[in-house]
């Protein structure tokens, strides 16, 4: 499919934060990183924050994680003074997480979207068993069972108003249904 690319930041004129929901290996991270591209806005990635810590802290497992999230939160408030729009690309599990980016989003009167990241348990099992094998030293922690851990974990969006993708579909189509969604959203 051919990329609509007269969908562009300048034609989003509202000051966005769209939040990347879903499971490890569901593709969130494709879909991020090409809407960055297409509409030219920062992208925070939670597991690049983590993936630094890890290397330089002697916090365990949880500590690390909510020190990532304390500094994805520092970064976001930064680009949101800016008047930046911003993408956050974390699983999205927890519903104080979702509050506390949903009233940063409201302290700088940017327009928040929810998108969730849905494919079939096979497709994330096969999706994750691939980069493990192709980059083991930034995957060996992020294996099936981890996929499985924050499936337990994962409060449901019932609630939430939110963007639902088959990532199934190529990366740069889920990315042009974001943009297209923020272009009408803006409307």
């Amino acid at each position: 499919m051919a990329i609509n690319y007269k969908i562009q930041k300048s034609n989003i004129q509202n000051q966005f934060v769209v939040m990347m929901a879903g499971l490890p290996g569901v593709g969130k991270s494709l879909i991020a990183r090409e809407l960055a591209q297409i509409l030219k806005i920062p992208l925070i990635d939670k597991d690049d924050i983590l993936d630094e810590i890890k290397h330089i802290s002697v916090l365990d497992r949880s500590e690390q994680g909510r020190l990532a999230y304390d500094i994805l939160f520092q970064i976001l408030k930064r680009q949101l003074s800016l008047e930046l729009s911003v993408i956050v690309d974390t699983c999205l599990t927890f519903d104080w997480l979702r509050k506390n980016l949903l009233e940063h989003a409201s302290k700088y009167k940017a327009i928040p979207v929810i998108v969730l990241c849905e494919c079939p348990s096979e497709v994330a099992r096969d999706r994750i068993a691939n980069r493990i094998r192709d980059d083991k030293d930034t995957y060996a922690e992020r294996t099936w069972e981890e996929h499985e851990r924050i499936k337990k974990m994962f409060a449901p969006l019932n609630e939430w108003t939110h963007l639902k993708l088959d990532t199934c579909l190529d990366p740069s189509e889920n990315a042009m249904k974001i943009a297209e969604h923020l272009l009408h959203t803006a409307e």
